[in-house]
């Protein structure tokens, strides 16, 4: 703030130049300019009429922390003044320190003011152009420079030492809010989970992790889902740049740590996403800044579960990530590349697009099962749900008997109401625990019928997959086999040469482990050795003993009834897709 400059007789004419480093000095009183300023401009005030001078304007430098003067914007305007308006003969501080704790600017200040005939005066120390008072100047000076970096040493200090302890340094970031709470009879500060926007804010990670957004598509995506900033005092809610979305996506607080100056410690607070996701941003954030590939989203039905098999060899999880090339001919390459290409952990080579397709479908013939071991399970699953049939009967039978029980608990306990031989209080207790009894049981008769017919059904369309999952694959367009990596693998792990190796979702996985184990107890039903042995990377090698019954098989090898019921929420590729399976 500045006012007008005014006729005044040359000589007299002063002006007071208030500061303050932080909007927490200014916001500290119901006057908005809060306690500092006014108090300064008392005392500055009260100086220029001890000296006889006339004030003919001041400027406010309210909340600002910038120590290079180039940066204050009410300095600047006073200097303007002083040298085009010429109606200025002194300037007034609260103390030198308000106006720089830099000696070389401090120097260079006053020669600009000098220049202009301008003398500097401090309002509480006693400096003048007397040689003693220049003298006492250049001492202050440095006292002051060596104050503020004492001063910011020791905030660095606690700032260090909170980070060790886990603590989050300044505003929590998006999708976290700060808050007091009441410790051990103390108000102190944390971070919480923001209920509002934590759950918008992980969906947009999730998004981006797909690779099929741009920072400007999720922008608009994640406005549309009701995704906004916190609203501060100056900036009211406003929809998530995209520039602040790729500040949020490298920052390590959303994994639960705290980084400060290049060290990551643990934090105190929840974390938002997990590693993978993490990791699986980076890949796409470092794969788009890489040059002729940095602002276009590349797709490929692959993308997401293929990784490096010689990372993961050396005990390592390196994702391959998806990128095209153009060369100076227009040429475009397409190919895979390991993440530890990037930061030298991985010698591994490109691999061609075509190369890493060709033995993804080639693997597709390890998912395979023997038609009589699938026919065998089939009818053993049949065979399952008749025997549970049996055992569903007697259960419903038991707890029918235990509803017909609580009935007459209840009309006793109404008819002992009547009779006033007990409180109505215990009457009421007793009722409400019947009653939650009863619903227990209503639920438990409505689950046993739905469990096992559900799982077997599961069952048998993961059987249906698997009679010919190569046939199945190579004839599905590039969606549907994204769709089918995704329902039997949780990843593949690739090399230039050797087997492809991969990790299967259930129940494959423990479709293949059954049928090993079927296979070894009975060794002269085929003369091939089962295909899933050759490929030891779907389970457990062949040479080694599974442990004591690991998927709950029957002595012959083949699942028990209590497999059925464990496997609910499966959901394989049915024919409702837009293209046929090869066995039907």
């Amino acid at each position: 703030m500045s006012t007008a400059p005014t006729q005044r007789p040359g000589g007299s004419r002063a002006v007071l130049y208030l500061r303050v480093s932080s909007d927490g000095q200014v916001k500290t009183d119901y006057d908005p300019e809060g306690i500092s300023i006014p108090a300064q401009r008392e005392v500055c005030e009260r100086k220029a009429r001890a000296l006889g001078f006339d004030v003919v304007g001041e400027y406010v430098e309210p909340g600002r922390s910038a120590t290079s003067m180039d940066k204050r914007v009410a300095f600047q305007q006073m200097l303007a003044r002083i040298k085009t308006d010429k109606d200025v003969d002194y300037v007034i501080v609260y103390k030198l320190s308000r106006m720089n704790r830099n000696r070389i600017e401090d120097a260079l200040v006053v020669d600009k003011l000098q220049r202009s005939g301008v003398t500097l005066i401090s309002a509480t120390e006693a400096i003048d152009d007397s040689r003693n008072g220049r003298l006492l100047h250049g001492i202050l000076a440095a006292i002051n420079e060596f104050r503020s970096a004492e001063d910011g040493a020791d905030i660095r200090d606690k700032m260090a030492y909170k980070a060790r302890n886990g603590g989050t340094l300044g505003r929590a970031p998006l999708g976290y809010r700060n808050v007091r709470i009441d410790y051990d009879g103390r108000q102190i500060n944390t971070v919480e989970i923001d209920a509002d926007r934590a759950p918008l804010v992980r969906q947009a990670w999730e998004l981006y992790a797909t690779g099929d957004y741009t920072l400007d598509d999720l922008s608009e995506v994640m406005a549309d889902r009701g995704l906004l900033t916190r609203a501060t005092a100056r900036r009211p809610s406003q929809p998530v740049s995209k520039n602040k979305f790729a500040q949020m996506f490298r920052d390590v607080y959303y994994l639960g740590k705290i980084d400060f100056q290049g060290v990551i410690y643990d934090g105190r607070h929840e974390a938002l996403v997990t590693q993978d996701l993490y990791d699986r941003v980076q890949d796409i954030l470092d794969a788009r800044q890489q040059r002729n590939t940095r602002s276009r989203v590349h797709h490929h039905y692959l993308k997401g579960v293929l990784f490096c098999d010689r990372c993961h060899q050396a005990g390592r999880l390196s994702r391959l990530i998806y990128t095209e090339a153009k060369s100076h001919n227009g040429a475009l390459y397409q190919y895979f590349k390991c993440r530890g290409t990037q930061d030298g952990t991985c010698d591994l080579r490109h691999l061609p697009v075509w190369l890493v397709e060709d033995k993804i479908v080639d693997h597709y013939a390890t998912l395979q099962l023997p038609q009589e071991f699938i026919d065998l399970l089939d009818a053993r699953i049949t065979e399952a749900l008749r025997d549970e049939g049996q055992m569903t009967r007697r259960a419903h039978e038991s707890l029918r008997a235990q509803q017909a029980r609580l009935d007459i608990k209840e009309e006793r306990l109404l008819d002992m109401v009547e009779e006033a031989a007990v409180s109505r209080d215990k009457v009421r207790a007793r009722l409400a625990a019947i009653r939650a009894e009863r619903d227990r049981i209503a639920q438990a008769l409505l689950d046993t019928t739905a469990e096992l017919s559900t799982g077997a059904q599961h069952l048998r369309d993961a059987l249906d997959l698997i009679r010919d999952p190569q046939a199945l694959y190579r004839q599905a367009p590039d969606e549907a086999r994204r769709h089918l990596n995704l329902t039997f693998y949780e990843r593949f792990y690739l090399d230039l040469k050797g087997e492809t190796n991969a990790d299967l979702r259930e129940p494959f996985q423990e479709l293949h482990d059954t049928y090993r184990s079927y296979h070894r107890q009975m060794p002269g039903r085929s003369g091939q050795t089962p295909q899933t042995e050759r490929h030891p990377e779907i389970g457990v090698p062949s040479d080694q003993t599974p442990s004591s019954n690991p998927s709950g098989v029957y002595p012959d090898g083949i699942w028990s009834k209590r497999v059925l019921v464990e496997h609910i929420g499966f959901e394989p590729i049915t024919s409702s897709m837009p293209w046929k399976r090869s066995t039907k």
